[in-house]
């Protein structure tokens, strides 16, 4: 029989029936004492993940109010919060607990990456629930400024609000902050569906690849997307670096389908390094760091694979000729 830390049996307490399933996974009995409940009216509304031994806490903000930040951890304990620093393009934040006492509880860590299949363990509003890792690196659209991003998605046994719920694996690893899922009743028929957050607030919603992911468990499962591994290690990194600031990698400029093959520029931000290097509004890109691009999304999948410092070697057509052009990856919070 399991047997439970007094500290794990009164997390389940708290959080009620759905946690008790929640038993089984022995991730939950490292991630409990790690995580805190955002509260509103003394409701839970969100979930906030510990990032250090200083009190520094992950969330999403779109789950954060007007009012004061209230977290109640396992221990029942409430915590008062503050905004710290705030990533608009995932719309992670970072937040303190002031009077915070070190030493109490493990940080989480997150995961290098997850492998399709694992069991997981998500961490909702309304208590964590049993999940499973269905893939990475699914290109999609973040709206409203069309711009690609990297996703991974989940399939998790629950309904309900999950906008901001945090995911863990086996180990008590973060996997994923879900910020979307797929609405069910509009299955799609064409490219990509339309994922909408389900939690009030200004998250945008993301366009997703169509995917056809095998069910598993019991009934009512959801399928949520997070900004991938990658991305989510990059904003805690930047996080809690001295300033506090994430930097996303950039290239500066914006592409579109063409009426022939390839990628046709359609701006380039001034003083960013695709301008320095000479790309062109008008250019044609038809090859990037040597891989053919026959669409936006060939060209999509090489610039989200870069870090800042890394090269990108562009061909391009201009009036009919082939240019080769090199641009050095910046970095978004820096330049933009």
């Amino acid at each position: 029989m399991l047997s439970l830390s007094p500290v794990f049996s009164l997390a389940l307490a708290l959080l009620g029936p759905q946690s008790q399933a929640a038993a089984e996974n022995p991730g939950w009995g490292t991630v409990a004492p790690s995580v805190a409940f955002l509260l509103a009216g003394g409701t839970p509304v969100g979930v906030a993940a510990l990032l250090d031994d200083k009190g520094h806490f992950l969330a999403f903000q779109p789950n954060l109010g007007d009012g004061p930040i209230v977290g109640r951890l396992a221990t029942g304990e409430t915590v008062m919060l503050s905004l710290v620093a705030t990533d608009p393009q995932t719309q992670l934040v970072l937040l303190l607990a002031p009077a915070w006492s070190p030493g109490q509880r493990p940080p989480v860590q997150v995961a290098p990456r997850a492998v399709v299949g694992d069991r997981l363990l998500a961490v909702t509003p309304g208590g964590p629930a049993f999940g499973q890792f269905a893939g990475d690196e699914r290109l999609g659209i973040v709206r409203p400024s069309l711009r690609y991003a990297l996703f991974s998605e989940v399939r998790i046994e629950a309904t309900g609000p999950l906008g901001g719920a945090m995911v863990f694996d086996r180990q008590g690893r973060l996997v994923a902050v879900l910020g979307a899922t797929l609405t069910p009743e509009t299955p799609g028929e064409g490219h990509e569906r339309l994922a909408q957050t389900q939690r009030l607030g200004n998250a945008a919603p993301v366009a997703v690849p169509k995917r056809s992911v095998p069910d598993y468990g019991p009934q009512g499962m959801t399928v949520a997307y997070s900004f991938s591994p990658k991305v989510l290690a990059r904003v805690v990194d930047g996080f809690l670096s001295p300033t506090r600031s994430v930097q996303h990698p950039t290239v500066g400029f914006l592409f579109r389908a063409a009426d022939r093959p390839g990628a046709l520029v359609e701006v380039v931000r001034p003083g960013l390094p695709a301008a320095v290097a000479g790309v062109l509004t008008g250019d044609l890109v038809v090859k990037a760091n040597g891989k053919d691009v026959r669409s936006p999304r060939d060209l999509a999948q090489v610039l989200l694979a870069l870090d800042v410092g890394d090269k990108l070697s562009l061909i391009v057509v201009r009036d009919g000729e082939e240019r080769t052009l090199e641009v050095t990856v910046g970095a978004q919070s820096l330049l933009d």
